[in-house]
């Protein structure tokens, strides 16, 4: 158990830290409409992906429109890309979340729909 315990904790820190950066105004607000585009389960990563990108140039803009200068992201930074996969990971699970719960409250016949005889 002392082996596998450092790996579980580091996986449950870069969890805990995406889900921290999307538990927010920006971040949820980027998952509804991420959610709103979705129609299927089949488009969960691709539409993750996209709020990904969509959230990191959010980002990017803010200090421009904060009166900041412009500056690119650093992209080839292993840090960066290190946050930027756990935005994926925690927008993932947001945006799961509120599919199911879509699904669930705006199902439409109930299923399979009946053949006439």
């Amino acid at each position: 158990m002392e082996v596998v315990q450092p790996y579980f904790d580091n996986t449950l820190s870069f969890l805990n830290a995406g889900y921290g950066q999307v538990n927010g105004p920006q971040g949820l607000l980027i998952a509804l409409l991420a959610v709103v585009l979705m129609t299927r389960w089949g488009q969960l990563l691709p539409i993750t992906l996209g709020a990904t990108v969509t959230y990191a140039i959010v980002e990017a803009i803010k200090p421009i429109v904060n009166g900041g200068n412009i500056a690119l992201p650093p992209v080839t930074d292993p840090n960066y890309l290190g946050t930027l996969a756990s935005l994926y990971i925690g927008l993932l699970i947001i945006i799961a979340m509120f599919f199911a719960v879509k699904k669930v409250l705006f199902m439409r016949g109930g299923g399979a729909k009946a053949k006439a005889h």
